[in-house]
């Protein structure tokens, strides 16, 4: 089921849409505080910018290169974030 995403939140729904992921792996996630996010009358509000954040992290821990290969300071500089204003 597509979900319409307006505003600044998303909803649990909508974070394993997003992520391709199941709503326990959400709700893991969530508890570990590995997404930031807020609880309000046992309804979970996901902020945009943290799933970008949490998204943006994983990105940047996952980097490998395969063994032998060469690796260029251009494959080394990180990708400019979007809100790192740089």
């Amino acid at each position: 089921m597509r979900h319409k995403r307006t505003g600044r939140f998303l909803n649990v729904d909508e974070l394993c849409e997003t992520l391709e992921i199941g709503r326990n792996t959400a709700y893991n996630l969530l508890n570990s505080h590995e997404i930031h996010a807020l609880k309000i009358g046992g309804t979970w509000k996901i902020p945009k910018e943290s799933l970008e954040d949490y998204i943006y992290g994983r990105s940047h821990s996952q980097v490998t290169t395969r063994p032998g290969a060469a690796v260029g300071q251009d494959m080394l500089d990180p990708i400019q974030h979007p809100y790192s204003g740089s």
